[in-house]
């Protein structure tokens, strides 16, 4: 299922979020052209990217605050960027200028578009609560071609029950989003 961020983001980038088939974990809809595969891989990095930050209070207050055109990628990276940025390039089969380029205006037109969503709500806590409500969503358009469980340290982005999707798992994820709905306390 889609969620309206990805739709926004979708439609801003002009290309379709990856869609991966949870039992082969396979990509089922990958662009042809390195463009296109550049623009799919920069906007599942670049939710992963925002959604694993948002986890720390402090990592949340910093979306909360700070304006869009302000976000800085190598702090909401914490070292792992030129990483991100090499794999990205490698799998699109681009320049790394060329995917920092696109994963720094996905971030940022992601955050212009959470702002908006949040406009009454701008504390770290309603951040939390928004990228903690996209997890499932932003799981399931992660290809695992791009490793980013292992760039983040975050074996569970690259699990497989995270993109099922049906009844039974609805009522798992559904669990789950109760749980993950708010942060850590420290960031990564």
């Amino acid at each position: 299922m889609k969620s309206p961020l990805i739709i926004h983001l979708e439609e801003y980038m002009g290309a379709k979020m990856p869609e991966i088939d949870a039992v082969t974990q396979e990509t089922t809809n990958t662009s042809n052209g390195m463009a296109g595969k550049l623009a799919q891989g920069a906007m599942a990095a670049g939710l992963v990217v925002l959604y694993k930050y948002s986890r720390s209070i402090d990592g949340a207050e910093y979306l909360a605050k700070t304006s869009p055109t302000d976000l800085n990628l190598s702090q909401l990276l914490n070292q792992k960027h030129q990483v991100l940025v090499t794999q990205l390039a490698g799998y699109a089969g681009s320049s790394e200028i060329q995917a920092n380029t696109m994963l720094s205006a996905v971030v940022r037109e992601a955050m212009f578009f959470v702002h908006r969503e949040n406009k009454n709500h701008r504390e770290a806590s309603a951040v939390q609560t928004y990228f903690g409500n996209q997890r499932q969503a932003i799981l399931g358009h992660l290809p695992p071609e791009l490793g980013l469980g292992e760039i983040m340290k975050d074996e569970t982005l690259d699990d497989r029950t995270n993109k099922m999707e049906g009844p039974i798992s609805s009522i798992a994820h559904a669990i789950e989003d109760i749980f993950s709905s708010s942060g850590a306390s420290k960031k990564d």
